[in-house]
């Protein structure tokens, strides 16, 4: 008996070892020289693109949202999952991810029918839903995608309407889209013309209609937007003439326009800036000459300002940023020299800096 124990520990021993030598190979295929194009944030987790198409993940992998296969909950560092890809989108659980050749892929969890494969079963590897795609978003329970005819698809949960579309399978719920962003509550699509259009949930204003009408088909915000992007009941949105503005739930100076709590209709925040990113309770946003900014909650430093300080207006964190994603408790970003950079909360490993330790100020990532 005890040489059967003594043999079944050396086993363990030796899968453990071989399960980080996996990890390590992985992370070291791709030259730390390439740099990064692409990234998306998720509850705990991170995904990113490199500019040779591969795509790398990390933080919490209970539901398969890294896409790695079974067997690791969780990785602290990059770990490559595939080759060909070009854009990237996360949520709760759930990831999408494009190929170059328009086809998409999902993994993670899926309860509600999220991935779009037509199951209600969980994948922990890419799997593929389609072709023809060309713009994606997941929020919560649900994913949008935009065809290359600027047809929108949608599914997954359809609670508060924020879906259109639900159930297993992409059902097509418009046309004429170019960006899409959705969250837990709601969902916008800006439409070739600059029309803003938005749908679901609507208590905390976050619709930006003036009402608290829940909406359940899409409905005019207004015109001239080019970007736009769901928070945790609320919204931030670019117009053209780079300004931005903000509406819907205002707790903890998310909003970023000096004041704490309330519900809002859109309000101009600021001037020349050319990226935004809202995230559960925080937001960031980047200014036309590369300078990143922040404001909302920072419990765990997910502002990257050096404190632990919630501020409810935009804070200057540094230059040389080209993108930004704000999640949950944590943030991502790109500098100009392809360099990746983290900061915020880190349970899971989902800073990517090979640790557990929570960061207030950015960190790169190698």
């Amino acid at each position: 008996m005890k040489k059967k124990i003594k043999i079944f520990a050396y086993r363990l021993f030796f899968l453990g070892v071989l399960s980080l030598v996996t990890i390590s190979c992985k992370e070291s295929i791709v030259p730390e020289s390439v740099p990064f194009t692409e990234i998306a944030i998720g509850e705990f987790y991170s995904l990113a693109i490199k500019s040779d198409g591969t795509l790398w993940a990390w933080g919490h992998n209970k539901y398969g949202q890294l896409g790695i296969g079974g067997g690791l909950d969780e990785a602290h560092i990059p770990v490559l999952i595939g080759n060909g890809y070009s854009a990237i989108a996360a949520s709760e659980f759930h990831s999408l991810a494009l190929k170059k050749d328009g086809t998409l892929w999902a993994f993670g969890g899926n309860n509600s029918g999220q991935l779009g494969d037509g199951t209600l079963v969980d994948k922990n590897i890419p799997v593929l839903i389609g072709t023809g795609y060309r713009t994606i978003a997941a929020g919560g329970r649900r994913s949008l995608a935009i065809k290359t005819d600027g047809s929108l698809w949608a599914w997954g949960d359809n609670e508060n309407g924020a879906q259109l579309g639900s159930g297993k399978y992409p059902v097509q719920v418009g046309e004429g889209y170019v960006k899409i962003a959705t969250s837990t509550t709601h969902s916008f699509g800006l439409k070739s013309d600059g029309t803003l259009w938005g749908w679901g949930g609507n208590g905390d204003r976050q619709l930006g209609d003036g009402t608290y009408i829940l909406k359940n088909t899409p409905v005019l915000i207004g015109s001239d937007y080019t970007m736009i992007s769901a928070g945790d009941r609320y919204t931030l949105a670019l117009k053209a003439d780079r300004t931005l503005w903000a509406w819907g739930d205002n707790s903890v100076g998310k909003l970023g326009d000096g004041t704490e709590g309330g519900n809002k209709q859109p309000t101009l925040i600021g001037a020349d800036y050319s990226v935004i990113s809202a995230g559960y309770a925080h937001s960031l946003g980047l200014k036309t000459d590369g300078t990143l900014y922040s404001w909302g909650y920072n419990f765990s430093g997910q502002l990257g300002d050096g404190t632990n300080v919630s501020k409810n207006l935009p804070t200057l964190i540094g230059p040389g940023y080209t993108a930004i994603a704000a999640g949950n408790y944590h943030s991502i970003a790109l500098k100009a020299d392809g360099t990746l950079w983290t900061w915020g909360y880190n349970s899971s490993g989902q800073l990517g800096n090979g640790t557990r330790v929570n960061m207030n100020m950015p960190v790169m990532i190698k």
